[in-house]
């Protein structure tokens, strides 16, 4: 995917991030923006080490940290619920979009070969949010080479989007919640700590329903269904 012409500089891409954009104001993003920068302007020099992601952390430690925030915010930014409700319709129609989110669900549930899965899938529909966590998932397990793939396919795709937008979402749907408020304020308050994000059990209860189905490279792949944002929202605490 790469090519002349539709090269930008990480800033350019960070700037589009508006996905990312979320209520959770109080996380230093301005920071975590800037540390994400450093890394992927040129991930193979030694950069300063960010505060945001915890002074003096190596390199892979620092992109798991950017990974967590990456989840936490998409998870909680509006219209992340349509976006997922969207994945598979009546129709049986697949919204890239919500791949991204439900790669982030399945992330916060611990199922990271099903996370990366999706994020393949959700880059491949033009994602370059979800190119990014594969970066900073690769980086974080030290593949030097995955992580220079997927950082060039971010930056191609963020050309991509600024070209072709996709179209908005209605206001009633980019005020839907994805996760309760108690679920929203968990993964916060675990991210704020430096932790891996991590659902209630109760929601942990729900992914565990999911249908899986076995792919050639990502064998235990979870499915998404249509009702799953309902099912998030109306688990009993």
């Amino acid at each position: 995917m790469r090519g002349k012409g539709v090269e930008r500089t990480i800033e350019d891409v960070l700037a589009t991030a508006r996905v990312l954009v979320c209520e959770y104001e109080d996380l230093d993003l301005v920071a975590e923006r800037e540390a994400l920068a450093r890394d992927l302007d040129d991930d193979r020099a030694a950069d300063p080490p960010s505060t945001a992601a915890g002074p003096g952390l190596p390199r892979h430690e620092r992109a798991a940290r950017q990974l967590a925030v990456t989840d936490v915010l998409v998870l909680t930014s509006p219209g992340a619920a349509a976006r997922l409700g969207r994945l598979v319709n009546d129709r049986r129609l697949i919204d890239p979009r919500g791949a991204l989110v439900f790669a982030c669900l399945l992330h916060v549930s611990g199922r990271d070969e099903g996370a990366m899965f999706w994020w393949r899938f959700a880059a491949g529909g033009g994602s370059h949010h979800a190119a990014w966590c594969l970066y900073l998932k690769h980086r974080s397990r030290g593949e030097a080479r995955d992580a220079d793939y997927w950082l060039d396919q971010a930056r191609v795709l963020s050309a991509l989007t600024r070209a072709t937008p996709p179209p908005p979402f209605t206001p009633a749907e980019d005020d839907r919640p994805l996760l309760p408020a108690d679920a929203r304020e968990s993964i916060r308050a675990q991210c704020e700590r430096g932790d891996r994000p991590r659902l209630p059990h109760r929601l942990e209860t729900v992914m565990r329903r999911l249908r899986v189905e076995n792919d050639a490279d990502y064998p235990s792949v979870p499915q998404p269904c249509g009702g799953l944002p309902d099912a998030l929202t109306a688990a009993p605490c």
